[in-house]
């Protein structure tokens, strides 16, 4: 017989049961989503500021910053508008559509420019990407889209390491990267089992409230 639950990935047999720890998680994940989301504009903005102080740095690189930093504030003002929805399910789909989106099309775009390697050697430009793992993870998403999308940040990390060479700050990335991502899956994996454990006892619950029900129903006709 099929587990209920993956092992490794997470992934639930019951579609139902996907259905429900997805919004679950969606909605319970907001506040550190808004924490995390201010963080990496606040990183934005000092990226610009440098990269604008920079006299190498190209007028298409500075753009290319305050498009990335206006896609974040409007992300964090879509995350807030998602969550007051009624239907949790859709807006979980929703904001999971919008974040892959912005994701793929912000790297994309971002690899069509040469990275300033100035401002890769700043701390904060190495935590803006743990930090993008750790948002990464307050969708509620599957292992294999989080996943996807982390490797998509590494080819983000492989460009600017063709164009920049082997810099520190840019394997201390890579690894913060992969770590937190790490971290993050594995703390899902404990969330998916305790939620899976707490359907099972609230339906036995509900089951040992029938039996107990029919019991009292045959008491009365003897």
């Amino acid at each position: 017989a099929e587990p209920p639950i993956h092992p490794f990935t997470g992934k639930f047999a019951d579609a139902e049961h996907t259905v429900a720890y997805k919004s679950q998680a969606f909605r319970k994940m907001m506040p550190l989503h808004i924490v995390a989301m201010a963080l990496m504009i606040g990183i934005m903005l000092f990226v610009l500021a440098s990269d604008a102080s920079t006299g190498n740095a190209a007028s298409d690189v500075v753009a290319l910053d305050v498009v990335t930093t206006a896609c974040l504030v409007l992300g964090l003002g879509a995350r807030v508008a998602v969550h007051r929805w009624e239907d949790q399910a859709k807006a979980q789909r929703a904001g999971a559509m919008a974040w892959t989106l912005t994701i793929v099309l912000g790297i994309a775009i971002d690899c069509t420019a040469r990275p300033v390697c100035s401002s890769i050697r700043a701390v904060p430009w190495i935590i803006g990407y743990a930090l993008f793992a750790l948002v990464n993870a307050t969708h509620g998403m599957e292992f294999w889209h989080t996943t996807s999308l982390v490797g998509v940040a590494l080819c983000d990390l492989a460009h600017a390491r063709f164009f920049c060479g082997d810099i520190l700050e840019l394997n201390l990335a890579i690894l913060f990267l992969l770590v937190v991502h790490a971290f993050c899956h594995f703390q899902a994996l404990l969330n998916r089992h305790a939620f899976l454990e707490t359907d099972y006892l609230h339906a036995s619950r509900e089951r040992l409230e029938y039996d107990f029900k029919r019991l009292e129903a045959g008491l009365h006709r003897l």
